[in-house]
């Protein structure tokens, strides 16, 4: 990934060449908060940049959306014994920690 200085603010972007495409387009990843940039395979790397830099306007009002959504969200942590609610049910967490990389979630009468 690239970092380019937009506004003042160090921005995180991912370039992706596609055969078969005709414009360029911008997303924000709102889950990490950086710019993906989807490009014609054969566009120079420096008309790419020139147009990110055309819409560095459109990239600070959405990377300044993604930092408020980020601010919102409750810093939360699962901790076993606490208690959820879902579906109009009360359930007791149980923690157990694993080499493996997957969650797994058993509902059983009052536990998940």
């Amino acid at each position: 990934m690239d970092q380019l200085l937009i506004k003042g603010q160090s921005v995180e972007i991912q370039i992706t060449r596609k055969r078969g495409l005709k414009r360029l387009t911008l997303r924000i990843d709102m889950k990490r908060g950086f710019l993906k940039v989807s490009a014609p395979f054969l566009m120079r790397k420096r008309d790419i940049l020139y147009f990110i830099e055309e819409k560095a306007g459109w990239i600070e009002k959405n990377l300044s959306k993604f930092q408020e959504i980020q601010s919102k969200k409750p810093n939360r942590q699962l901790i076993s014994g606490e208690m959820l609610h879902l579906q109009g049910q009360e359930y007791s967490l149980h923690v157990q920690l694993s080499d493996k990389k997957r969650i797994k979630v058993e509902l059983g009468a009052t536990d998940i």
